[in-house]
């Protein structure tokens, strides 16, 4: 007699690995392996994308759910301190009706009058110190030189910038046809490049201040200020389960998803900031590590002022991270978005913008294996759409983070005032 399963995880798993989402792109397999139900080739045409992006994009925004109304977000300067490269500005901004968070802009020191730099929205991952761990220099890196200091502090408390946002609030629209941003010259070949240390930097969005452009960050809802337990709020009431969990019952009931709230956030802050007089609202990019590489990925498919995307350790397959390793929480999903798709399609749905994409090779919470498989199948919906050299993909010798790598190059060659010119670095291996 053939065993019977009692086990609820085997159920969802053998579902999982044997599901082939419905809006996947044509040809090749789903995450959990399952063939494509009609059998086409795994390379589609340009039509075949055109019109695949044009109807999932709007299923896949569909189930974020009821958005907040847009709101003026009031933004009240609380503090800015000269750390001699890098100015901090720390900003209340409301992000949503009865919901108020704090937000770092780091802008550097070296801005002449009336020069306007580049803007990086950037997502923290899952991690208890929220925005700060990305905003604040990493202290188990080597401190760059002349980056920090003693510096000034401007008090602004109860102080208004009389900036407003322009569109302000959280109005979620769907990728179109992208910027028009001529990318990335690196092709599929994956070139070898110098032996590189495997250590990972934490403060991306410090780093990058550092190299010249505006970064801005928020936190989720349950991570750094908007964390229940911490100070002002001393609400311990979630007896240790994870907030993000907890805010997924509580929204779904209402209709809504926290990842929808938490887009709409990211909306708010990156009207505001765009209005800023040191920032380029034309010059507008995106990256997160881990659960902010989620965050990255659906701010870009949210909002196509965002031309340049940095996914970190955020590349794998439903059926493997989620239901195989249970790596996965309320922030990250929206309910029936594996029945539509799954991580290798977000992705795709981002072509022709471009995109770079981290994998760690020693990373255990999105293993290389199940990492690169994401992006091979990526690759496949970037070459069907035109855009394969629009598409860079940085394997390095670390665990589970970010290390600067191509970011730099990355960014100053998608973020320029005019057209971009195809960069010289080729997609490589460190």
């Amino acid at each position: 007699m053939k065993p019977r399963n009692t086990s609820p995880y085997d159920l969802f798993l053998t579902q999982a690995q044997n599901h082939h989402p419905k809006l996947s792109f044509p040809g090749g397999t789903s995450g959990g392996g399952a063939a494509a139900a009609d059998g086409q080739s795994a390379r589609g045409t340009a039509g075949d994308f055109a019109d695949w992006r044009e109807q999932t994009t709007a299923a896949v925004l569909a189930t974020l759910g009821q958005l907040p109304a847009p709101v003026d977000p009031n933004p009240q300067l609380i503090a800015e301190l000269d750390h001699g490269r890098v100015v901090e500005q720390r900003w209340l901004i409301d992000v949503e009706a009865g919901l108020s968070a704090y937000a770092t802009v780091l802008r550097p020191a070296d801005l002449a009058p009336g020069e306007r730099r580049p803007g990086i929205l950037c997502w923290h991952g899952h991690d208890g110190q929220g925005k700060d761990t990305i905003m604040r220099p990493d202290p188990t890196t080597e401190p760059t030189a002349g980056a920090t200091g003693a510096g000034s502090m401007t008090a602004a408390a109860g102080a208004t910038s009389g900036v407003t946002a322009a569109g302000a609030g959280s109005g979620v629209t769907a990728a179109g046809t992208g910027s028009g941003v001529t990318a990335a010259g690196a092709g599929s070949g994956v070139t070898a490049a110098g032996a590189r240390s495997g250590v990972t930097d934490a403060g991306y969005g410090w780093r990058m201040a550092e190299g010249g452009f505006v970064t801005f960050a928020i936190d989720w809802m349950g991570r750094g200020d908007l964390d229940d337990d911490r100070k002002p709020n001393h609400r311990s009431v979630a007896d240790g389960r994870d907030w993000c969990n907890l805010y997924y019952l509580h929204a779904t009931m209402l209709g809504r998803t926290p990842l929808g709230m938490n887009l709409a956030h990211g909306r708010v802050l990156t009207d505001f900031v765009a209005n800023l007089p040191f920032v380029d609202a034309d010059r507008l990019g995106v990256m997160g590590a881990s659960g902010g590489g989620t965050l990255a990925l659906w701010s870009a498919l949210a909002d196509v002022r965002l031309r340049a995307i940095e996914i970190i350790c955020y590349s794998d397959l439903f059926a493997v991270f989620g239901y195989r390793d249970i790596n996965y929480c309320g922030l990250q999903i929206a309910p029936g978005l594996y029945d539509l798709v799954d991580v290798p399609d977000l992705q795709g749905l981002l072509a022709p913008r471009p995109l770079l994409v981290d994998i760690g090779l020693y990373d255990e919470c999105f293993r290389a294996e199940s990492a690169l498989a994401c992006h091979h199948r990526v690759r496949e919906i970037y070459t069907a759409a035109g855009a394969e050299d629009h598409l860079l993909l940085d394997l390095n010798p670390t665990a589970h983070g970010w290390q600067l790598g191509q970011s730099h190059e990355f960014f100053t060659n998608h973020l320029q005032p005019q057209s971009p010119a195809r960069p010289q670095a080729q997609e490589r291996v460190r």
